[in-house]
C-alpha cells in the first residue's frame, strides 16, 4: 500500500467513525425527544368522578341495601340470637334501620342527616358482638350490596370506610359526626 492509499483509507475510516458517532448521538437525542413528547400526550385526563353515594345508586339503593342486610342477619341463626336486643321491639328495629341508612349514606358522602352517635357501633355494643360475629355481620352487608348490583370497587370502599368507624372516648365525642369518623370523605 502506498502512502496516498493509506491516507485515503484513514480518511475513509475516520469519516465513517465520525458519521457513525454523530448519527448515534443525533438520533438518540431525537428519540429521547420523541419519547418525552409521547409521554406528555399519553397522560390520563383528570375525570371528575361521582361520589360513592351516587355510584351506589343513591338513597333508595342504600335503604334497600340496609333492609336486605337486616333480613340476611335475621336469617342467620347465630346473628339472629345476638341481635335480639336490637330487634325485640319493632319500633326500635325501625329506628335502627333508619339510623343505619343515614349512617351508610353519610359514610358514602351522601346528603343525609348526621347522627350524634354511630348506629353501627351501637348495634355492635347492644348485641355484644365479638370480632367473629362483627365480621360475619359485615360479610352480610357485602352480600346485600352484591345482590343489589353494587360493584366490587364500591363495596370495598364502603366496607373500608365502615371499618374505620370505631367507638370513641368521651373526650373525642365533641364536634360533628363526620369529624369524629375521620373527616369528610
Amino acid at each position: 500500500m502506498n502512502r496516498s492509499s493509506r491516507t485515503s483509507f484513514r480518511l475513509i475510516v475516520g469519516l465513517s467513525l465520525f458519521t457513525f458517532l454523530a448519527s448515534f448521538f443525533w438520533f438518540t437525542d431525537d428519540a429521547d425527544a420523541r419519547r418525552r413528547r409521547r409521554r406528555r400526550v399519553k397522560q390520563p385526563k383528570v375525570i371528575n368522578e361521582k361520589k360513592l353515594y351516587e355510584r351506589m345508586g343513591g338513597k333508595d339503593a342504600i335503604a334497600k341495601t340496609v333492609d336486605d342486610w337486616i333480613r340476611l342477619a335475621m336469617a342467620d341463626v347465630g346473628l339472629a340470637e345476638k341481635l335480639k336486643p336490637v330487634t325485640e321491639k319493632p319500633q326500635d328495629l325501625a329506628k335502627s334501620r333508619k339510623r343505619l341508612q343515614d349512617e351508610l349514606c353519610e359514610i358514602a358522602d351522601g346528603p343525609c342527616e348526621q347522627a350524634a352517635e354511630s348506629e353501627w357501633v351501637a348495634i355492635r355494643t347492644r348485641a355484644q358482638m365479638d370480632e367473629t360475629q362483627t365480621v360475619a355481620f359485615t360479610a352480610l352487608l357485602s352480600e346485600a350490596l352484591l345482590t343489589r348490583g353494587v360493584g366490587e370497587r364500591e363495596r370495598n370502599e364502603l366496607l373500608g370506610r365502615l371499618g374505620q368507624v370505631e367507638p370513641l372516648a368521651v373526650s373525642e365525642a365533641t364536634g360533628p359526626a363526620s369529624e369524629r369518623r375521620g373527616g369528610n370523605r
